[in-house]
């Protein structure tokens, strides 16, 4: 019995002294290199912690975990650990997680070039991760510019995190896929806010993007990446604000606002883009969905107020010409792609098929179906589908609704058969931010089954009796998913609460390439100036809220070098966009009312 006892208690020793040395490593620090010190300590379930406060350096995590017990490194509370200057964290290690950190601060000693969080391995995790104004003083070379998170290896997770105020060139999140073992990356929950060009200038240099998944080398292999729950707010750089470059990648749940450019399916095959919500604003250059490639599906999408401007990558969807023997870095042919279910709202142009980016992009769009889409315009001279060079035979449009807008493009195959309304095809005022569908609607219970089988809201469809257009009509119940807002940082999204930025960096779009059109003070108090440099001529002044609610109108004749005054007194806090209107000509920046 004696025995028993004493190897009982030898045991239980054993097992406390264990749990001891599996803990040993977990510690409190507050310097970087103890930081780096504790991580080469570090073993499977330990958690080091750096106390809040500024620091500068660079830490590196070479160690691993497993999938039930990860390696935490983390700020003592979000936000409160500020790594500024020349800062960067290296990851090499397995089941990784870095947690709460603030990268913030303009500086001459970060480069124009590099990444700030390098993540290889698998199964690592970037969450609660804050970049504010982490930018270079430094001109840019021209290369790939300053990358805030580089990802390669297997199955990482960039969540909760914002990426607020970038002025360098280079992505915010990145993956090279320099091997095609690099994938199965799910980025979500993030917020991409305020970016401003390069050098003022919109589209002037690549790699400006939010998002970029995969490189031309590596283009047609599968990635199986998921970019979901991120809101991109006033963000200006590039023409693609998400560069998808490679295969099998699913994109929804996002709302992209107030931005230039478009989501762009640039290389790659087999994706899905759905459930977005696109609120373009009349920006400069905007689209919502930019196609290439072959077998992508598009649907459940609610795309408004887009605005070409002469581009040729712009417009609600632009399914762009290919090369007819493209290198992996060229334009390839669009082929089989569905278009579904999706709601067009006051775009100039709602659906351009066959856009020339360049001259050799000669082969046409082919096999498009193109069902079951809403198609809503307050003006006759938008355009509902433009198609430059049809590929007769092949396409099909057919189950789509319109009201105003121009006529459908001819019928190439038979049983294209479309419907146009006069009147309430959607509701006349927005909800949650947008055109609902109603219950009169010629939309509703007239969809072709076999198509979305759930709408943008979340709520199931009827099979039989479905919508068209991205939502299903339910009186009672359904889908909960609304846009995001900015509001939704810190709870929702992102690991900061939102506030309205007191260096809100207003960009004038339309005068980013020197147009000629300006306004000032910027914020403004009282009185608005406009100022008009160029050679063009306006006949009336608009200004419009953020959701296109004109605020105030006038019809005055503006000439070019004059410069005028506006009350602005009476409008509430907030950002406002100021319309310039002419013979075929519409120019707009905006400003922020304190």
């Amino acid at each position: 019995m004696k025995n028993y006892f004493l190897k009982s208690n030898l045991l239980l020793f054993g097992l406390v002294l264990h749990i001891g040395i599996i803990n040993a490593a977990d510690a409190t620090v507050s310097s970087i290199s103890a930081l780096n010190s504790a991580i080469s300590s570090a073993s499977a379930g330990n958690t080091i912690t750096l106390t809040n406060g500024t620091y500068s350096g660079t830490i590196t995590i070479g160690k691993s975990g497993t999938s039930t017990n990860p390696i935490t490194i983390k700020a003592q509370t979000i936000g409160g650990v500020i790594l500024n200057g020349a800062s960067y964290i290296k990851i090499t290690g397995d089941y990784i997680v870095v947690n709460g950190f603030k990268f913030s601060g303009t500086s001459s000693s970060l480069p124009v070039a590099g990444e700030i969080i390098n993540v290889a391995g698998s199964s690592n995790r970037i969450t609660n991760v804050t970049f504010d104004n982490y930018n270079s003083t430094n001109a840019d070379d021209g290369g790939s510019g300053l990358r805030y998170i580089e990802l390669s290896g297997t199955n990482h997770e960039v969540d909760h995190c914002a990426f607020l105020y970038k002025k360098n060139v280079g992505s915010c999140v990145f993956s090279n896929r320099k091997y095609t073992s690099d994938k199965g990356y799910k980025i979500h929950h993030n917020v991409f806010a305020y970016r401003t060009p390069e050098n003022g200038t919109y589209d002037s240099q690549n790699d400006q993007d939010a998002i970029r998944l995969g490189s031309s080398s590596s283009s047609l292999s599968d990635a199986n990446c998921e970019v979901y729950d991120n809101l991109f707010h006033d963000w200006v750089g590039e023409i693609e604000i998400i560069s998808n470059k490679s295969c099998s990648n699913k994109y929804y749940n996002n709302t992209f606002n107030n931005y230039a450019g478009a989501m762009t399916l640039r290389h790659g095959n087999n994706c899905q883009v759905y459930n977005n919500f696109f609120f373009a604003n009349t920006s400069y250059k905007t689209g919502g969905i930019r196609v290439i490639g072959e077998s992508h599906k598009i649907y459940n999408n609610y795309i408004a107020n887009t605005r070409h401007n002469g581009s040729d990558n712009t417009g609600g969807i632009n399914i762009s010409n290919g090369f007819a023997s493209p290198d992996l870095n060229e334009y390839y042919q669009v082929k089989n792609c569905s278009i579904y279910n999706n709601t067009f709202v006051n775009n100039d142009k709602h659906i351009r098929i066959g856009t020339e980016v360049k001259t050799e992009c000669t082969e046409e769009p082919v096999n498009l179906s193109i069902v079951n889409n809403v198609f809503y315009s307050s003006s006759s001279s938008y355009v509902t589908i433009e198609q430059t060079t049809p590929a007769s035979g092949t396409n099909v449009y057919k189950n789509n609704i319109k009201q105003s807008g121009t006529s459908f493009v001819s019928s190439f195959t038979s049983g294209n058969v479309n419907t146009s309304v006069s009147s309430g095809l959607l509701s006349s005022s927005t909800t949650d931010g947008y055109l609902r569908i109603i219950s009169s609607s010629g939309a509703v219970n007239s969809g072709l089954s076999g198509y979305a089988t759930t709408d943008i809201t979340g709520a199931t469809r009827t099979d039989g009796t479905t919508d068209r257009g991205c939502e299903e009509y339910i009186a009672t119940g359904g889908g909960t998913a609304i846009p995001y807002t900015i509001a939704d940082l810190g709870t929702k999204l992102g690991p900061i609460t939102a506030t309205t930025p007191t260096d809100l960096p207003i960009v004038d779009k339309l005068a980013l390439d020197n147009r000629g059109v300006k306004v000032y003070p910027n914020p403004v108090v009282d009185e608005l100036i406009v100022s008009i440099d160029s050679n063009k001529k306006f006949t009336s002044l608009i200004i419009c809220d953020m959701l296109g609610r004109i605020q105030h109108q006038e019809k005055m004749l503006l000439k070019e070098n004059s410069e005028f005054g506006v009350d602005v007194k009476r409008l509430p806090a907030g950002v406002y966009i100021v319309q310039l209107q002419g013979n075929a000509v519409n120019e707009q920046v905006r400003f922020l009312k304190k």
